[in-house]
């Protein structure tokens, strides 16, 4: 396997435990919140329009519903709770198993066929809108699609039991930890080692212009000392001449 197909294999893996390990939690968050309370609300209604409590009476009149099909329709939903929470469970646990995609792949599909089921079971008994119906089975399809990803990526490599290696993982993040860290610098050296670089800086910035004047400067003190000193030979040869003719 060249690096290229290694890199698809890598995306590939990350987006199917992505996908699981979302949908996954957000399967059992809906299953809770949502499904298991709509069929207790059901139940209780239908316990207390039964029971011959007025109020509830009233309403089952209005919707013209029978107290044995609002148990039937809570005890749907608690069993749909129940199926969600099953296969959110199942998503999360194999959310890193490659070698288990045919079997979120089946769970997926049935949870998708209840699903779709379900909605259209209420849509036609006038308790929930046909626009539910995406959104019930959003949540599968976005399962679907992890565990396919993951059923391509066990027949390319038939032995990847893991999407990521979290052993290794672990291990990698053990050797860094274990790793000695550099000694830290007092505030003394990093001050002088900002001020060498400062210095360095501004002398390797300093433009071309500033620097032929002060070549030009030295030249021209050098040119002045030379003049200075042969003035001053025909100064003391000159001295030395009277000195001789003077004896004479």
């Amino acid at each position: 396997m060249d690096v290229l197909d290694q890199q698809k294999a890598v995306r590939k893996a990350a987006t199917g435990r992505m996908c699981l390990l979302f949908g996954g939690g957000f399967l059992l968050f809906t299953a809770i919140t949502s499904t298991l309370l709509y069929g207790i609300n059901f139940l209780v209604i239908a316990s207390k329009a039964a029971a011959g409590t007025k109020e509830y009476v009233e309403i089952l009149e209005k919707t013209n519903m029978q107290v044995p099909f609002l148990r039937l329709v809570g005890i749907l939903f608690v069993i749909m709770a129940v199926v969600e929470v099953f296969a959110g469970i199942s998503s999360v646990r194999y959310s890193n198993r490659v070698d288990k995609a045919t079997t979120m792949i089946r769970i997926a599909l049935v949870l998708l066929v209840m699903e779709a089921l379900m909605e259209v079971f209420l849509c036609f008994s006038k308790l929930m809108s046909l626009g539910m119906l995406f959104t019930a089975i959003g949540i599968p399809l976005f399962i679907l699609w992890g565990a396919w990803g993951f059923r391509k990526l066990s027949k390319e490599d038939p032995k990847r039991v893991y999407a990521v290696d979290m052993k290794k993982r672990q291990q990698a993040r053990r050797q860094a930890a274990a790793q000695p860290a550099a000694p830290k610098k007092s505030l003394r050296e990093r001050a002088m080692m900002q001020a060498d670089y400062t210095q360095d800086t501004s002398e390797e910035i300093q433009p071309e212009g500033e620097k032929e004047p002060q070549a030009d400067a030295v030249q021209t003190s050098e040119g002045i000392q030379s003049d200075g000193e042969a003035k001053q030979e025909v100064h003391d040869a000159a001295e030395a001449d009277k000195t001789k003719q003077g004896e004479e």
